[in-house]
């Protein structure tokens, strides 16, 4: 399957061929046919990845705590390997998407196989086809009829959730 990839040392983004998700409990597996492509968001999260590591920890002081903690607990070489490793690991970009339901997990009874739903969630509604998402959480659904198009419905995690209520009647 094709996922686009955005490297955290360099911002550099990828389509890549990933290995297919896994069906889960509790899980639908959802055919993405529109995903938002936030200039903002996208355009910060490439800059932020182009930043030095200085820069970086400048600008994100959060995840400094994290480290620092790290070392706390686990010394500092644990803590050097941690993140050189987080910043190997190519992040998926992505956070709101619409598609149809291809199969539901163990425990999903009110999604079934062809029902069109909208998703949302950072590292979860993310660029590639086809994706796994927590039934109820990351996949929001309704048993009315969506006249919306595909790609105004992958916009559905902009909206508050009662204004989407409404918009898919």
């Amino acid at each position: 399957m094709k996922q686009v990839l955005q490297h955290a040392r360099t911002g550099e983004i990828t389509v890549q061929e990933v290995p297919p998700p896994q069906l889960l409990p509790g899980c639908v597996l959802v055919r993405i046919a529109a995903s938002v492509v936030s200039a903002g968001t996208e355009r910060a999260s490439a800059e932020f990845a182009r930043k030095s590591l200085l820069q970086k920890a400048k600008s994100r002081p959060d995840l400094v705590r994290e480290v620092i903690g790290k070392v706390q607990r686990d010394g500092i070489l644990s803590a050097i390997q941690a993140v050189r490793s987080r910043l190997d690991q190519p992040q998926s970009p992505g956070y709101s998407s619409a598609g149809t339901v291809i199969a539901v997990g163990a425990g999903v009874n009110d999604l079934q196989p062809g029902d069109r739903v909208a998703c949302a969630g950072a590292g979860f509604a993310v660029h590639a086809f086809p994706r796994v998402l927590r039934q109820g959480t990351q996949c929001l659904s309704t048993k009315q009829p969506l006249r919306r198009s595909v790609q105004s419905r992958s916009m559905a995690s902009e909206l508050p959730k009662q204004s989407l209520e409404m918009s898919w009647r």
